[in-house]
């Protein structure tokens, strides 16, 4: 018994394929601009196809007209000037930590505790895009 046959609940099945157009419509792309956010994931991962580090920074607009919908801010980090976007991104955050890299492991860690300092903190993010396409992020207030 299974789908096609009918042994299922197909109540419960249109309730959960409608969920799933909601999380969609989340996210949607947010056209560039000024937004009230909270940063919800910050974390060290790997690009797409895995050959990269990168850091991710996963934002969720707390107000206005796109209040619920996500920007992602992924920055991959194999040269010293990449590690320095993300330092001074860290910085922005206020966190009340020393920002600096001394070495991969003290770095990672000094990323999992900016992300503990700040979860209860809410950011203006200019969101935009530079001459080359790529998506920017600058954080212009603390709340």
């Amino acid at each position: 018994m299974g789908f096609f046959d009918g042994d299922f609940d197909l109540e419960a099945f249109k309730a959960d394929f409608e969920k799933l157009n909601e999380v969609k419509k989340e996210y949607a792309e947010v056209e560039a601009g000024q937004y009230e956010v909270r940063v919800i994931g910050l974390e060290l991962g790997k690009t797409k196809d895995g050959s990269k580090d990168m850091v991710k920074v996963r934002y969720r607009i707390i107000a206005g007209k796109n209040t619920g919908s996500y920007l992602f801010q992924n920055q991959v980090i194999t040269k010293g000037f990449q590690i320095k976007i993300i330092n001074d991104l860290l910085e922005s955050f206020e966190s009340g930590l020393d920002i600096e890299f001394k070495d991969q492991y003290q770095w990672l860690d000094l990323i999992d505790k900016v992300k503990i300092a700040i979860e209860d903190k809410e950011y203006g993010l200019e969101y935009g895009e530079n001459n080359k396409g790529f998506k920017t992020f600058k954080i212009t207030n603390v709340f």
